[in-house]
């Protein structure tokens, strides 16, 4: 190998090392390393089946909820990310934001430039007078939202204004 090839490769190197061992690039590397462990932690059952039922519940008891929340001009509410069950929260995963109506909700796990987490839709169709039928999907940005699981609830089962109390004191549901 002559000296010109031996600087091209020595410079190549040196550039791949700076690319690969700058702060943004290992910032940008933690940070998906931290994505994928969430991702992977909110797709398990033991973790969206109970968070899933706790806002279909919610949902249900919408008319309620507004003693505790003012509804926002599309009649739906900001939830504290607390009044959520205990699964929600560990030191994997912490939701950033919930909102929610009468027929659907939402949990973002992401934000800023990677939104990812959980939609909640009433399903109408499947529906009767007597069970509503929710369904939990999970999404993130550049992917179709994935069915999780599917609850079916009788319309009457709600959170009482008691569990509801609680829940604005801090104690998590459930």
């Amino acid at each position: 190998m002559n000296n010109k090839t031996r600087n091209i490769s020595l410079c190549i190197v040196v550039l791949l090392v700076f690319l690969l061992f700058n702060p943004i690039s290992l910032s940008i590397i933690r940070m998906n390393m931290y994505i994928n462990k969430v991702e992977s932690h909110i797709k398990k059952s033991e973790i969206f089946t109970p968070v899933g039922k706790t806002l279909a519940l919610y949902c249900q008891s919408f008319s309620m909820l507004t003693k505790f929340y003012e509804p926002d001009a599309s009649n739906g509410i900001s939830l504290n990310p607390t009044w959520l069950p205990k699964e929600a929260f560990n030191k994997i995963i912490s939701p950033k934001y919930c909102y929610l109506n009468k027929e659907e909700a939402y949990i973002e796990f992401g934000g800023g430039l990677y939104h990812f987490g959980y939609t909640l839709s009433l399903n109408i169709q499947d529906s009767s007078p007597t069970t509503n039928v929710w369904q939990l999907f999970m999404y993130n940005e550049g992917s179709d939202k994935r069915l999780l699981t599917t609850y079916n609830l009788d319309i009457n089962c709600q959170f009482s204004l008691e569990e509801m109390e609680n829940f604005s004191r801090g104690q998590t549901s459930q």
